[in-house]
């Protein structure tokens, strides 16, 4: 089974990707959000787009008041944990 991975929104450091498993034929067989961030923190996987939504603005907000991050977003930090 493929996985098609789709960036929905990237700001301050954290990412809003929609992961789909499709079949050999295309078809979308399971969706969900996953939530990345430079912060070393544990974030959920949601099926809910809005709780998905809610829970980037958080993560973004977090980021945003994070000295460490901040820095690292300034010089181009690309990992994701």
């Amino acid at each position: 089974m493929a996985v098609r991975n789709t960036l929905l929104k990237s700001e301050a450091g954290v990412r809003l990707e929609l992961l789909e498993r499709i079949n050999a034929h295309g078809a979308v067989l399971k969706s969900e959000y996953r939530l990345r961030s430079l912060r070393p923190t544990k974030l959920p996987r949601l099926t809910d787009r809005a709780a998905a939504e809610d829970a980037y603005d958080l993560e973004v907000v977090g980021c945003l008041m994070d000295p460490i991050v901040q820095d690292m977003v300034k010089r181009g930090a690309t990992e994701f944990g």
